[in-house]
This record gives C-alpha cells, sequence and structure tokens, in this order.
C-alpha cells in the first residue's frame, strides 16, 4: 500500500488559478487548473441535466473532485491510501462518493472507501510546497487539465446515467 497526500493551493472560488500537489511516498508531482478552465468547467457543469438545480458550491465540489481524480487517476491502485487535505470541511463524503464512482467507471477500481480519507496535511508536507510552488510559477505542473478532459468525464458520466435509466424503465415495464 502507497500513501498519496493531496494539498491545494489557490481557491477553486477565486479568479486565480489552483494547483494541487501531490506526494506519492516523497515523489512528487502536481497540477494545475487555469481561472478560465476553471470558469468553462462550472458553467458546464451547470447545464448538465443532473447538476442544472446544483448551487455553485456543489459544482465547485464537483469540479475539485473531477480535478483531484484527472490529477492521479494514472497512479493510483485499489489498495492505496489518498490523503486530502481538508478543504471542504462537511463536503468529506460527497468528494469521497464522487471520486470512488469516478474511479470505479473511468478506471475500473474498486476502491475501499475507507481508504479515501481527510486531514490535514501540514506545511513541512511535500504535497504542500509542491502545490505552492506550482500556484506560484515557481514550478511546472505535470498536469494540466483541460476542458476536453472533463467534457470527456461529462459526456460519459451522461452517458452512463442515460443508460441507467433506460434500464430502470425496461425493468419497470416488465
Amino acid at each position: 500500500m502507497v500513501k498519496i497526500e493531496i494539498d491545494q493551493s489557490g481557491k477553486w472560488e477565486s479568479h486565480t488559478c489552483t494547483a494541487l500537489g501531490v506526494d506519492i511516498n516523497g515523489v512528487a508531482f502536481s497540477s494545475r487548473i487555469e481561472h478560465s478552465e476553471k470558469n468553462l468547467v462550472l458553467r458546464s457543469l451547470g447545464s448538465f441535466d443532473q447538476l442544472k438545480n446544483c448551487s455553485k458550491k456543489q459544482r465547485t465540489i464537483r469540479l475539485f473532485s473531477y480535478t483531484l481524480f484527472l490529477t492521479i487517476r494514472h497512479i493510483l491502485r485499489e489498495e492505496d491510501l489518498v490523503v486530502i487535505d481538508k478543504e471542504y470541511a462537511e463536503q468529506d463524503q460527497q468528494i469521497r462518493d464522487i471520486l470512488l464512482y469516478l474511479f470505479s467507471k473511468f478506471n475500473g477500481l474498486k476502491i475501499n472507501p475507507k481508504n479515501i480519507q481527510f486531514g490535514q496535511v501540514g506545511k513541512d508536507c511535500i504535497a504542500h510546497r509542491v502545490a505552492l510552488q506550482t500556484f506560484k510559477g515557481l514550478r511546472q505542473p505535470e498536469r494540466n487539465p483541460k476542458m476536453q478532459d472533463y467534457f470527456a468525464l461529462l459526456d460519459k458520466t451522461a452517458q452512463i446515467r442515460l443508460k441507467a435509466l433506460e434500464r430502470r424503465k425496461r425493468h419497470l415495464k416488465s
């Protein structure tokens, strides 16, 4: 089992970029999403059927969760422990649920919900330093999630949801 610590620099609600720093047993990498991309994704989230009535905070939580997924999707294994810095204290379960869904549907991973934890990632942590350096432009991010990355998730999620609704309708008719 590998421990993956994640911290962010910059607020998701702000008019600046936001960076995520990741520490995997002493190996660091980061991702950065620019403000213009954040705005496009947030607006797009509001246009999807299942998210039309969501508040901006709920869309921000979803953006945060999707960005986490896009950042670590290629490195996470089922048995790994993920520790995410507490940013949205009341939303831990929602973030966990979104991540579990995304890893299950897009990576085929059955992650134990207990393996996604939330805690204080300290200022001494590599993830914190990397996130801050990336946010300030002192480090180039390894990943730059773009609109297309989010749309690929959203489009596939909509397809999955439509198929589930069709199955439910067929089942109710039987």
